[in-house]
């Protein structure tokens, strides 16, 4: 039956006679969502007409509807946009739309091939909790698995630009014969950097413990670094200093490479430094001062993040590399003077000396040489 306001027929898009309903023990039912798996929480609750629950915001092309069994719900009078009983009928309510998903789910994983039911559902399996009905498929989603594209650090302020989703999901006959390694690491903190580092080292991918089912058949094939024991220490250690930063104090050892061990497997870093139990390993082909990033996440007690602290403790820890390789005595020499910033003492300026320097903290002699 049209409805008119003001002798203007008006539209109603969640009317019953509008839309696909599908009977459900709590009402007729549209889900949004169901042939593209773009599915929402969102919610439209009608009873006789009126709207008694509804999202605070919504995307009017991605909600669902539901018009309710007025034999069994009642609404407060006498604005009737309210339900008697609200908490317990929203959870009646969210039970049905989680069954309902089911069936759907259900009847596309019958339908479809197992790769587009994947792709095409991963998102609504995970979101209504049935990520079960995967158990027993070979295809896996891509939104699991991470690859380490960059250096692990604490992240401190802004995302782990470290990580990024595979394109494509690894077959499940390269994870079963060991082609793909599978290993899962709790988020990075400053204990865990070894294993990070390890991951890196190795090409593995990062399995998301909470992407599938506890029971999926991928689970066997996952290696949990986090229960295993963790060692790493320097091969060819040359030098041994601390670094005095602004926010942090390490001690860093130069090295020929670091050798990092997880459980019985180790592996050999030559590219990047590794922070472990206070110590800054920097192999050779580590010069930048990017690994104070893993001795902390320059985040104080109000969780200000200290950008000003980071940048000066990161140039500090380059400089200091590159003095405790230095080959030259005036270069070395040269990127102290650059430290002291000299010419902030005009007493100082355009005068001449001579620096004896000695091997102890009190050997060394300055004289004036003009």
């Amino acid at each position: 039956m049209p409805v008119c306001f003001n002798g203007k027929r008006l539209e109603r898009p969640h009317a019953p006679e509008h839309l696909a309903l599908t009977a459900t023990p709590v009402g007729g039912l549209h889900l949004c969502g169901t042939r593209d798996g773009e599915h929402s929480h969102d919610t439209l609750v009608y009873l006789q007409g009126f709207c008694v629950l509804r999202p605070i915001y919504h995307r009017p092309e991605r909600v669902n509807v539901l018009h309710l069994d007025a034999r069994q719900f009642m609404a407060r009078l006498p604005d009737r946009d309210k339900l008697i009983d609200e908490d317990r009928q929203r959870k009646r309510i969210d039970t049905a739309l989680r069954a309902e998903w089911r069936r759907v789910l259900e009847d596309a994983k019958r339908a479809l091939p197992a790769d587009v039911f994947v792709d095409r559902f991963y998102s609504a399996l995970r979101g209504w909790g049935h990520l079960d009905l995967l158990n027993d498929i070979d295809a896996l989603p891509a939104a699991v698995f991470d690859e380490i594209c960059g250096y692990p650090y604490q992240e401190g302020s802004g995302n782990r630009d470290y990580l990024r989703t595979v394109a494509a999901a690894p077959a499940r006959v390269a994870i079963e014969a060991g082609s793909v390694k599978l290993y899962s690491i709790d988020s990075f903190d400053e204990n865990n950097a070894g294993r990070w580092m390890f991951a890196r080292a190795t090409g593995c991918l990062l399995f998301n413990l909470g992407g599938l089912h506890h029971e999926h058949w991928v689970q066997a094939h996952v290696r949990w670094l986090d229960d295993e024991s963790v060692t790493v220490e320097p091969l060819g250690e040359r030098v041994r200093r601390t670094l005095e930063g602004r926010w942090i104090w390490p001690d860093v050892v130069l090295c020929a490479a670091v050798r990092v061990g997880v459980g019985s497997d180790s592996v050999d870093i030559t590219d990047a430094g590794v922070h472990h139990d206070g110590v800054l390993h920097i192999p050779d082909g580590e010069c930048s001062g990017e690994p104070v990033r893993q001795v902390s996440n320059f985040t104080d007690e109000n969780e200000q993040f200290l950008e000003s602290d980071l940048d000066a403790d990161r140039e500090a820890l380059a400089d200091l590399i590159r003095r405790l390789r230095s080959v030259d005595p005036k270069d070395t020499l040269d990127s102290l003077l650059r430290e002291l910033k000299l010419e902030r003492y005009p007493v100082l300026h355009g005068r001449q000396f001579r620096l004896s320097v000695g091997t102890g903290s009190d050997g060394h002699a300055v004289e004036l040489a003009d």
